[in-house]
């Protein structure tokens, strides 16, 4: 080797003057980088502020009412529709989470126990409240 590093090349490597860093620190340099600070907890607790509940049986009471209100209805009148939406099974009964909104109701197909609505069927045993739209409070 010839040229200007040619005396650099087998020497010795000049020892440090600052203290070793522990293998820690060092496995600390290459840990991942969290560019969007707080995204990773958010994600990890955004399954935990939805609570699962079972679903709830209607009592004979609560379904004559809504058989009444079944009667009075016409296809296409606006329903505001209290449905159950199953998520997971666990120790033998379901778990889901209830969602109401507004339908459009078409009928109701009582060999299937189905609710027809312009959004599509809704079986009845996922039904927790059915009401016209003008009946129903305001969220």
């Amino acid at each position: 080797m010839e040229g200007t590093y040619a005396k650099l090349v087998y020497r010795a490597r000049p020892a440090s003057k600052r203290p070793k860093m522990t293998l820690e620190n060092r496995a600390k340099i290459f840990a991942p980088f969290a560019a969007l600070r707080g995204f990773d907890i958010s994600i990890l607790t955004a399954g935990k502020e939805r609570v699962l509940v079972p679903r709830v049986t209607l009592c004979e009471q609560a379904l004559e009412e809504m058989e009444r209100t079944v009667e009075r209805l016409r296809p296409g009148d606006a329903v505001r529709v209290t449905r159950f939406r199953p998520e997971k099974r666990a120790q033998g009964e379901e778990l889901g989470s209830y969602e109401t909104g507004k339908r459009i109701f078409l009928g109701i197909d009582r060999e299937a126990r189905l609710l027809l609505t312009a959004n599509g069927a809704v079986p009845l045993d996922d039904v927790r409240e059915l009401a016209a739209w003008e009946e129903a409070p305001a969220d």
